[in-house]
């Protein structure tokens, strides 16, 4: 799924930059995406991820948060079917003073769960 946001972000000029390869590091964390600029990460969880380890991606998240970051979660393995809703999301967010946000699926849609 990262590959996929990562082609999808550059085909749709979204400026995120994957880093999930391991060369840059926020206080022993790696993020999947950052957009450097704007001190934003985007961590793709996926569902079924993120309900296994929730009480680690929130505290990695808080972790972003205490260091000046702000941060897009996406916990949801439907990307595939939504990657226009992403993509608007994102560039929203980054344009946004939001300092948090989870994109996931209720229903039939693409939608931002506030924290």
């Amino acid at each position: 799924p990262e590959i996929f946001l990562s082609e999808l972000f550059c085909s749709s000029n979204v400026p995120m930059e994957y880093v999930g390869d391991g060369r840059f590091w926020i206080w022993k964390h790696n993020p999947d995406f950052i957009n450097l600029e704007k001190k934003v990460v985007l961590e793709y969880d996926g569902s079924a991820y993120w309900h296994k380890d929730k009480e680690r991606d929130n505290k990695r998240n808080e972790v972003y948060r205490d260091m000046g970051w702000r941060v897009i979660s996406i916990r949801t393995d439907q990307i595939y079917d939504h990657e226009q809703e992403v993509v608007k999301e994102v560039l929203k967010f980054l344009k946004s003073k939001t300092k948090f946000i989870i994109l996931a699926i209720r229903g039939p849609r693409l939608v931002r769960v506030k924290e």
